[in-house]
């Protein structure tokens, strides 16, 4: 099997070993999960090394009939946009089944779900495909809901309902989108590289960007259909919470910018001036709402609202340097906002609590926790030095360009997140301690383990970000919006 097919089919195989396990073997799912993971994470990176990241277009490619009476093929490839968040998600994969570990009831079925999401992910950054493409998108939808709903907190069924109903209203219109370019396009064929050959008027164009724009801008989530989020984070487990913020947001952008940017500019660059100001709604609203946060999860979450609305931003502003910094801050969000949640997990475990009020002092007593937190708070709020600063200057120098009032309005943004996660710090590591407040125990070393790879590989971004823009700089100017039109 080609490196492409392995890195989406091997954790389904996965998956399907753990479903077969009888019970009396459930307490091997952890290590068995963990190994297919960790070779996935291994694929990805001989995927990288076999992808030459100085030649724009596509490599590696797969292709073949699958129903060739409609047009659709088995068609995979790699390019230097899909290459990060092929690593990121592989990485970030590895991290929450590594942060499961303590995970005692229905094992086998929480890790098999897991790698099933897996392989929707990663099937879905690698289609070119229309169908198929559409078909790993959808194929995450069930995993996720479930792992929410089965395996969440209090109030799991109204936020797995919620997720679902969102995500798969956006995902029906996008459906009969894709169904549209099919029947309306000269190609009569679902390929990406088929439909490019044969551009559509701008007419359809206008249709059919809007049914793909309501389908990614759910999964985003775009202002102002984000409200399923916080619900989302706040009841999933930790590890999912990392799953849903690191990655699955990230494909909503990244079929903005693979399928609705590219197939369809005109239109892209007709409806620019309003994804630009959806995208600064998202980044001050989300910054507002974070603010007013006592849930330390619920403002983790709706930072990652004004977070991606800094990707948004990038896509909309359509400049070369705003499109890397989109991609930038797509990794970056993704690294520094999973360790965020997993230390709002840690905490959780041991008291049971997430109300910011109701710690105090917890630097004192929890050394090891606190420098966590204060690193990964820094790297959200944009300190220089760490990833999230080159992400959001590079996103900020793109759109000043060409729309200096949007990349001001939005540079607020990184103002509002510095107060609300530095007012965070001040009251749950340094604040006064509660009467009965919790004494939780620093985090064990294994559980720093977890966090090592996020923390490394933030620094090197912030220390080195050419190495991170490289990665993707050589399919960024086809994408390009507008670029004639400056």
């Amino acid at each position: 099997m080609t490196l492409l097919s392995s890195v989406v089919f091997f954790p389904l195989a996965g998956a399907l070993v753990l479903l077969g396990l009888p019970r009396t073997l459930a307490s091997r799912a952890f290590p068995l999960a963990m190994g297919f993971t960790g070779l996935t994470l291994f694929i990805a990176f001989g995927i990288l090394g076999a992808v030459d990241p100085t030649q724009p277009g596509f490599q590696l490619t797969e292709k073949m009939p699958w129903i060739p009476e409609w047009g659709v093929s088995y068609h995979l490839a790699v390019d230097t946009l899909s290459l990060p968040l092929i690593l990121l998600s592989a990485l970030l994969f590895a991290v929450a089944c590594a942060a499961s570990s303590q995970r005692k009831e229905k094992q086998k079925e929480y890790f098999a779900l897991m790698l099933i999401l897996e392989t929707g992910v990663m099937g879905s950054f690698l289609a070119l495909d229309l169908m198929m493409f559409y078909i790993f998108w959808e194929l995450v939808l069930i995993p996720m809901y479930l792992l929410i709903g089965i395996f969440g907190g209090e109030r799991k069924n109204r936020a797995a309902v919620k997720f679902f109903l969102y995500t798969f209203c956006g995902s029906l219109l996008m459906l009969l989108a894709v169904a549209a370019v099919y029947f309306l396009s000269p190609a009569r064929s679902f390929d990406l590289l088929e439909l490019l050959k044969s551009p559509l008027s701008l007419e359809i164009q206008r249709m059919v960007f809007l049914g793909f724009l309501a389908g990614f801008a759910v999964k985003i989530p775009v202002f102002p259909l984000h409200t399923w989020l916080p619900e989302a984070h706040v009841e999933a487990p930790a590890p999912i919470s990392v799953l849903l913020a690191g990655i699955l947001l990230k494909m909503g952008a990244y079929g903005l910018m693979r399928f609705g940017v590219t197939l369809f500019p005109e239109a892209a660059l007709e409806f620019r001036p309003v994804l630009m100001g959806l995208a600064v709604a998202g980044i001050l609203a989300g910054g507002f709402a974070a603010l007013s946060q006592k849930d330390l999860k619920r403002m983790i979450a709706y930072s990652s609202v004004s977070h991606m609305g800094f990707v948004v931003l990038g896509i909309s502003a359509g400049t070369e340097a705003a499109l890397s910094g989109a991609v930038f801050q797509m990794i970056s969000h993704g690294l520094i906002t999973s360790g965020l949640f997993l230390l709002a997990g840690y905490l959780y475990e041991r008291t049971h609590t997430r109300d910011q009020d109701a710690f105090g002092g917890l630097a004192a007593g929890m050394p090891r926790y606190a420098g966590l937190l204060i690193f990964f708070s820094m790297a959200s709020l944009g300190l220089p030095g760490l990833s999230g600063f080159p992400a959001e200057l590079l996103v900020l120098a793109g759109t000043l360009e060409r729309h200096p009032g949007a990349s001001a309005a939005a540079a607020a943004g990184i103002f509002l997140s510095a107060f609300y996660l530095v007012t965070m710090l001040r009251k749950v590591l340094w604040g006064p301690v509660p009467q009965n407040a919790p004494v939780p125990s620093d985090i064990r070393p294994g559980e720093t383990l977890v966090l090592l790879p996020l923390v490394i590989l933030i620094l090197l971004a912030g220390i080195c970000p050419s190495l991170f823009t490289g990665l993707s700089a050589a399919s960024l100017p086809p994408l390009v919006i507008g670029a004639s039109n400056g």
